[in-house]
């Protein structure tokens, strides 16, 4: 019940995030005639290898960053995909290090050519760790070090 509880707190979080955003932005459009569209959308589409859930994804350059997760059977993941998106929009998934644990429900950023992957859940109980993979030049990822743990709430 309290793995439920907490994911749905992180998707309304993750809602209102995305709501304020879409909101701001939307203010600013309609307050500053002089933008310029940037193009038009495209649509790339290669499915995951594997199908999962409460996985986190990042962006940086021209990589998709996916990481930890649920898979199948409830279970959750250490698998990090990197999702290379080329000039001509195709997209193509290799894989990245293993988190030092399955997490899912995990939260991720990235900062200073950093994928930070914060908490989570083992299986079994919340982590507090803060996980970080400097982000190469090429988009590839150096191996996952301990960055720091943040308090229990």
């Amino acid at each position: 019940m309290r793995r439920r509880r907490y994911t749905e707190v992180k998707i309304v979080l993750a809602f209102l995030a995305i709501t304020l955003t879409a909101g701001v932005w939307a203010s600013k459009a309609v307050s500053s005639p002089s933008l310029t569209p940037i193009g038009n959308w495209s649509t790339v589409s290669a499915p995951l290898p594997v199908a999962l859930a409460n996985e986190t994804v990042d962006f940086y350059g021209n990589t998709l960053y996916v990481t930890g997760g649920q898979d199948a059977n409830d279970n959750p993941v250490a698998a990090t995909r990197l999702g290379r998106i080329s000039p001509n929009a195709a997209l193509t998934w290799t894989s990245g290090p293993s988190l030092p644990r399955p997490l899912l429900g995990q939260a991720a950023i990235i900062s200073d050519r950093n994928l930070l992957v914060i908490g989570g859940w083992d299986g079994s109980q919340r982590r507090q760790e803060i996980l970080r993979a400097q982000i190469q030049s090429d988009g590839s990822l150096n191996s996952w070090q301990l960055a720091g743990t943040y308090p229990n709430p």
